[in-house]
């Protein structure tokens, strides 16, 4: 059997907790995306997913919690500096601009034909 090598993880989420108006919203979520992989984040309506991306990107205060980006913690990072990273967040939506301002905005070490693709595949 050949050893297949493992990346680090870019992305590690641990033991993050949110609450929204006194309600806990985020019971200590852990995450780890390796680079170079698609991470999916899906489940039922309420359970969380907005809630978990939107405390990711600094939108949302955690109570507790690390974030760590490719080795550093990004815990105090305002969201401008989380995006200068290379974190996004596009929210759910299904009206035409949104794929337009995605265009408008991608980042340069995407093409644009492949945010084409993503946009269109996705209905925006």
């Amino acid at each position: 059997m050949i050893a297949t090598p493992t990346l680090p993880e870019s992305l590690t989420i641990s033991d993050l907790r949110v609450s929204i108006g006194g309600s806990a919203i985020l019971r200590g979520v852990n995450l780890a995306i390796r680079p170079k992989t698609v991470f999916c984040l899906m489940g039922r309506n309420g359970v969380g997913k907005s809630t978990t991306l939107k405390a990711l990107m600094g939108l949302l205060p955690a109570d507790s919690g690390k974030v760590m980006l490719e080795g550093s913690s990004i815990d105090r990072a305002a969201s401008a500096d989380r995006a200068r990273l290379g974190l996004g967040y596009v929210p759910q939506g299904r009206e035409d601009r949104c794929g337009k301002l995605l265009m408008k905005n991608v980042p340069p070490r995407f093409t644009r034909s492949s945010v084409r693709a993503v946009t269109d595949a996705h209905s925006f």
